[in-house]
């Protein structure tokens, strides 16, 4: 029910929403800190992956990308 709200909200704001940041990562103590509620380092790459077609989206949007982009494809964290 959260997540609907959350995603007709953006839809009214016009603003990206990305559900489910952390599906797959939360449920696995190995990828999250001792506090249960933060990702540790070893889910940086996950949590990249998952919000980078959005970030890619704005980054296009602003027509400042050429240099982000190029930087964003090729680094690996």
């Amino acid at each position: 029910m959260l997540l609907l709200i959350l995603e007709q909200l953006a839809k009214i704001k016009k603003i990206y929403y990305i559900p489910e940041i952390l599906k797959n990562i939360a449920e696995k103590p190995a990828l999250m800190q001792e506090d249960g509620i933060h990702p540790n380092a070893k889910a940086q790459n996950k949590i990249l992956q998952r919000i980078m077609p959005t970030l890619l989206k704005l980054i296009k949007k602003q027509k400042i990308y050429e240099d982000i982009l190029v930087f964003s494809v090729n680094t690996k964290i």
